[in-house]
């Protein structure tokens, strides 16, 4: 009986220390570590135009890839047609650029900013066409800026851009199908960008 008082003893000063501790008391469950999505579902041409910019501006390669059709999930291939000067300088990068290859380049991309900036992009002027219920054009004079920190390349691409959008057949979706490039002043357009940190 003394030892168990003893022990009692001993314990007790313990359970007063972690009770006025909160230590012992139920916590709340914590939400489940998955993946964030920000951008808003792209149901419409304007949507999807508008979570281009934005996945950019955010440095979300993977937002950024979802962007761009996949024909292995409804959608159609995709096909990006670059700048004249980087599609000779380039020819056998672009001879194989696919979805993914958007993604890689974002993820390339993030390994050359400087600390704590991200990439800019501006499109203006631009017009968004719709073409029935079905597909959608985008013509855009851009301004990417991409503060990266290699001295011997530009920071500012510039060209027109035209981008073909249809929604996906199993989500209804917008997805990105056809990208055209075309330059404005040489070795300066988005394509050149694409070269200089594709991989």
């Amino acid at each position: 009986m003394t030892n168990r008082r003893g022990i009692m003893g001993f314990i007790f000063p313990f359970l007063l220390m972690f009770s006025s501790c909160d230590l012992l008391q139920t916590r709340a469950p914590e939400e489940p570590q998955g993946e964030k999505t920000t951008l808003p579902p792209a149901t419409t041409a304007e949507i999807a135009v508008a979570n281009f910019q934005t996945a950019l501006q955010q440095n979300d390669a993977q937002e950024y890839l979802r962007l761009f059709s996949d024909s292995t999930q409804g959608g159609m291939r995709y096909t990006f047609l670059p700048a004249r000067t980087a599609g000779i300088s380039y020819a056998t990068l672009f001879s194989r650029w696919t979805r993914e290859s958007e993604r890689d380049w974002m993820l390339n991309i993030a390994t050359h900013l400087t600390a704590g900036t991200s990439p800019r992009l501006v499109l203006e002027p631009s017009r968004l066409t719709p073409f029935q219920a079905d597909s959608a054009l985008l013509e855009a004079t851009y301004s990417l800026s991409i503060p990266h920190q290699d001295a011997a390349l530009p920071k500012l691409f510039t060209g027109t851009m035209y981008l073909m959008l249809a929604p996906n057949r199993n989500t209804g979706l917008w997805t990105i199908f056809r990208w055209e490039d075309v330059e404005t002043r040489k070795d300066s357009s988005w394509s050149m960008a694409k070269g200089y940190f594709g991989r």
